[in-house]
C-alpha cells in the first residue's frame, strides 16, 4: 500500500476510505472499488478532469514503475461498475441499475449532502446473493456536443450487456433489472437478454413523456437538443417505442413494477454562465399516467423526482419499500439456485458434425475450456495472465506464432475440475463422443473417464432404454433431418432449451436421472458427467 501512496502522493497522516471491492464485470483480470479520500490528494484535484492513471511501483523496488500495473481512478463512473460485498461466484442474479437523463452512475443513487449510496451500502448486505451493478452513460444537458438518440443508448446498452454475459455468464443467473429512463429495440442479444429477466423497476420513467419545458434553456441549441425533444410529452417516438417494448416482451411474463413522484420538483435557474441550480417554480416532471403506463404494480414515492432514488440510510422506509417490493424477485432467483443446484455453474456443449477439430481431444478440451473457465473467474485470471505472457513472448496467437498443447489444455481442464468441484457440481454434455473415439482418440479421454467422480453414459444403457418408454413424446419428436428438440438445442448451444427439456424428462421419472434424447442418453448429474450419445 505505501507504494500506491507515494504514488498517488496523498501525504502524511491522510486516508482512503474503501467501500465496496470485486471482480470488475467486463475485465476480469481487475477488480474495481469505490473510495473516498478524507483529503483530496493534489494529482485528483485538477477539475476537468474526470479521470487519472498511476502506474504503479513494481513488488521489487518501489522506484521501478511496473508497466503491467496500472490503478485507474475516475468518477465518470462510465459502463458497468460492480458494487456487491459478496464474493462473486456466490452471487446468482444480477441487479443492474440506470440513471436518467443528466443523470450519474452513481451520485443519482446517493443521498444528496451524505455518502449513503443504497446500492451499494444497503442493497448488498440485504441481498447477498446478488451482483449489484450502475451502469454509466453521458447524457448531460450542459455544455453537450452530442448529437446521439435513444436508440444510439439503446444499442450501445445492448453490447455493453453482451458483454458481461459472455465474460461472466452464469446458468443460474437471472437478471432483475432496474432502470431508469432507459429501453430501446431488442435483436437476438436483447432477446437473449429479457429471456434471463425476471423483473423491471422504473422510477419515474416518462413512457408517455415527461414537462420538458424547464430543460430546453439547458441544452439551447446544442447537438442535444433532439434527444431532450424526444422524450416530450406526446412523443411520437415514445409512442413507438413503447410498442416496440411490448412487442419485444411477446409472450414473456415479466414482472414490471413502476414507481412515480408525488412531489414536484423544482426546475433548474441559471445563476451564472452554464451554472444552474435547482431553485426554480416547482413542476410535476413526469406524470403518474407516464410513469406506470403498461405497469399493474404501481407504487407512489413521496418525493420529487430526481429525489425518488435517494435515500438517508437502510431505514429509510422508500428504501424499505423498494426492498420489499425486490425481495420476490430476488429470493425466487435464489430458490431456482437451490432447487436446481446439481446443474449451478455450466454446460459445455460439442456436436460432432463439425471440422476435424471438433472431434478430436484438443477441439474438446479447448471448447469445454472455453465454457468452463467463464464459471470459474480465478482460474480465468490465471489463464488470462498465461496468454498475455505468451504474446508478449512469441507474438499472436491469432496469427499462428504459438498454440496449446493438447496436454496443456487437458492439465488446466483437470485442475479447474478438480478445484471448482469442490465448492460446485458441473454439468458436461458432449455429444457424439463415440465418433470422436471412433477417430482413434479414446485414449487421450482414459484418465478423464477413469476419475472416481465421472458419470458416463450412453445409448447401450439398458436403464435408459427403460427410461425411454416414460418420456413425452413432444420432447422426443423429431424433425425432417430426424432430430430431437433436444438434439437441435445442444448443436445450436441453445442453454435454457436444454434445460426445459431435461427438467421433463426429470418430472416422469427418477428425480437423479435427465432426459437427454431420443436415443436415451442420460446424466447422472455427481461433481461433473459426461453424456454420450
Amino acid at each position: 500500500m505505501s507504494g500506491n501512496i507515494s504514488v498517488l502522493s496523498i501525504g502524511p497522516g491522510a486516508s482512503v476510505a474503501v467501500h465496496s471491492l470485486a471482480i470488475d464485470a467486463v475485465r476480469r483480470n481487475s477488480k474495481v472499488a469505490t473510495l473516498s479520500f478524507h483529503t483530496l490528494p493534489d494529482p485528483l484535484s485538477e477539475g476537468s478532469k474526470d479521470q487519472w492513471k498511476f502506474a504503479l511501483p513494481s513488488d521489487e523496488d518501489e522506484d521501478t514503475v511496473d508497466t503491467k500495473h496500472t490503478l485507474i481512478l475516475d468518477t465518470h463512473f462510465a459502463g458497468f461498475t460492480p458494487l456487491q460485498h459478496s464474493e462473486e461466484d456466490s452471487c446468482d442474479v444480477d441487479v443492474i441499475a440506470m440513471s436518467g437523463l443528466g443523470g450519474h452512475a452513481f451520485d443519482s443513487f446517493k443521498e444528496r449532502g451524505g455518502s449513503f449510496m443504497w446500492l451499494r451500502d444497503a442493497l448488498p448486505l440485504d441481498f447477498p446473493n446478488a451482483r449489484i451493478l450502475i451502469y454509466g452513460y453521458d447524457t448531460r444537458l450542459v455544455r453537450s456536443s452530442s448529437f446521439q438518440n435513444l436508440t444510439d443508448l439503446g444499442r450501445a446498452l445492448q453490447i455493453d450487456m453482451k458483454a458481461i454475459r459472455v465474460i461472466a455468464p452464469r446458468i443460474c443467473t437471472q437478471t432483475c433489472t432496474a432502470l431508469y429512463n432507459l429501453k430501446e429495440e431488442m435483436d437476438e442479444t436483447g432477446a437473449s437478454i429479457l429471456n434471463s429477466t425476471r423483473g423491471f423497476l422504473f422510477f419515474g420513467v416518462p413512457h408517455q413523456g415527461m414537462d420538458i419545458e424547464s430543460f430546453v434553456p439547458l441544452v439551447k441549441d446544442q447537438p442535444n437538443r433532439g434527444l431532450l425533444e424526444s422524450l416530450n410529452k406526446n412523443s411520437a417516438f415514445l409512442i413507438r417505442l413503447q410498442q416496440d417494448f411490448r412487442n419485444a416482451l411477446g409472450e414473456r411474463h415479466i414482472p414490471i413494477i413502476s414507481f412515480y413522484e408525488t412531489e414536484e420538483s423544482p426546475t433548474a435557474v441559471e445563476i451564472s454562465d452554464d451554472h444552474w441550480e435547482l431553485s426554480g417554480p416547482l413542476r410535476v416532471f413526469v406524470d403518474a399516467s407516464s410513469a406506470t403506463c403498461g405497469s399493474k404494480t404501481q407504487h407512489p414515492i413521496g418525493r420529487s423526482h430526481s429525489e425518488m432514488v435517494k435515500y438517508s440510510d437502510q431505514y429509510d422506509a422508500l428504501y424499505i419499500r423498494v426492498k420489499t417490493t425486490l425481495q420476490p424477485l430476488l429470493w425466487k432467483v435464489s430458490g431456482m439456485r437451490d432447487a436446481k443446484i446439481r446443474r449451478a455453474c455450466g454446460v459445455f456443449l460439442l456436436h460432432g458434425r463439425g471440422t476435424l477439430l471438433q472431434k478430436m481431444p484438443l477441439g474438446v478440451f479447448r471448447a469445454l475450456l472455453n465454457s468452463m473457465l467463464k464459471s470459474f473467474p480465478v482460474d480465468l485470471s490465471e489463464v488470462t495472465l498465461e496468454f498475455e505472457d505468451r504474446e508478449k513472448l512469441f507474438g499472436s496467437y491469432e496469427k499462428g506464432r504459438w498454440t496449446w498443447t493438447e496436454k496443456e489444455l487437458q492439465e488446466s481442464l483437470f485442475r479447474v475440475l478438480t478445484k471448482g468441484t469442490k465448492a460446485h457440481p458441473v454439468v458436461i454434455f458432449v455429444d457424439a463422443l463415440d465418433e470422436s473415439v471412433a477417430l482413434g482418440s479414446k485414449s487421450a479421454f482414459d484418465e478423464f473417464l477413469k476419475k472416481d467422480n465421472v458419470q458416463v453414459t450412453s445409448n447401450n444403457s439398458a436403464r435408459a432404454r427403460e427410461l425411454e418408454k416414460s418420456y413425452l413424446v413432444d420432447v422426443n419428436a423429431k424433425d425432417k433431418q430426424g432430430e430431437t428438440p433436444l438434439t437441435a438445442a445442444i448443436t445450436l448451444n441453445a442453454e435454457e432449451v436444454i434445460y426445459k427439456l431435461l427438467e421433463v424428462g426429470a418430472e416422469h421419472d427418477d428425480k437423479d436421472m435427465l432426459l437427454a434424447s431420443e436415443s436415451g442418453i442420460t446424466a447422472l448429474v455427481n461433481s461433473f458427467s459426461f453424456a454420450w450419445r
